[in-house]
């Protein structure tokens, strides 16, 4: 399942920092991803799969990233 962070609680990522950390390297990727051109691009996109969320939107995290987090899987 996806949940839109900001949706559910808009104040979550300034009372759980690792979920800030995340959102802003994740801003980070997508930014330099509109500097990558083919085909590397292509490969980067094919690698991410079903994850595509990851570096079209910030605010959208599946369960198990929220998971993960939880676990310090990011740290």
């Amino acid at each position: 399942p996806m949940l839109c962070v900001s949706a559910v609680n808009p104040y979550l990522f300034s009372k759980v920092p690792p979920l800030l950390h995340v959102m802003g390297i994740r801003k980070k990727v997508a930014a330099m991803l509109q500097c990558v051109r083919c085909p590397f691009r292509r490969s980067i996109e094919r690698s991410l799969g079903s994850r595509r969320y990851l570096i079209e939107s910030n605010d959208f995290f599946a369960l198990r990233d929220l998971v993960d987090l939880s676990k310090g899987a990011f740290a």
